[in-house]
């Protein structure tokens, strides 16, 4: 697989080849920070998994979801439009987001009520990591689950055609053998 990462992501976490990841690319995402994408044998991208990854450090996490809210709503709707799944994944645990954030004024309860209230209107999910390695490690198993269990989007369009263009030939084999039989029949009655 392709690990994206985007471009405006400040504090970039550290994918290692190997594992099921061939290259890291970073590049700018149309939502999150980090994606991945299936890739044909010869290492070549074929469609990007459903899930994306918008990493949070504690003080990041709480302006977007006070100040940032309108922005970030913005955001997961255009996911949503997309098909994607948009996820949180929070640099510290929930006790950490529980005990506030020094430079805001908002409490951590109220942010942990606004993550939970994503969940439920927006289906976005976070993750709360101990740190940039369980990050990683997280991230990494989450898309490697997806590639065990899902094929790319474009291989089942690719497969329905397939099915869809049998379907048209064995029809018009069908006509020609008609057409040819109805043929036969009116030369026998000349």
């Amino acid at each position: 697989m392709i690990i994206y990462r985007d471009t405006r992501e400040q504090k970039v976490l550290d994918f290692k080849i190997g594992d099921g990841i061939s290259k890291v690319v970073d590049t700018k995402l149309p939502y999150g920070d980090y994606a991945a994408a299936w890739e044909d044998k010869a290492g070549n991208h074929i469609s990007f998994m459903p899930i994306f990854w918008d990493r949070k450090a504690l003080g990041d996490l709480f302006g977007t979801l006070t100040s940032g809210v309108e922005r970030f709503k913005r955001e997961i709707q255009r996911a949503l439009e997309d098909k994607v799944s948009l996820k949180i994944i929070i640099e510290g645990c929930r006790r950490e987001v529980e005990m506030g954030y020094e430079h805001s004024t908002v409490s951590g309860k109220t942010i942990l009520k606004t993550l939970d209230t994503l969940h439920v209107k927006y289906g976005i999910e976070h993750v709360f990591c101990n740190d940039r390695s369980d990050m990683v490690k997280t991230i990494v198993s989450k898309f490697q689950a997806i590639g065990r269990n899902f094929k790319p989007n474009h291989t089942k369009m690719d497969d329905e055609e397939v099915a869809l263009e049998k379907e048209k030939q064995l029809e018009g084999a069908k006509q020609l053998e008609k057409s040819r039989s109805d043929e036969e029949v009116g030369e026998q009655d000349d």
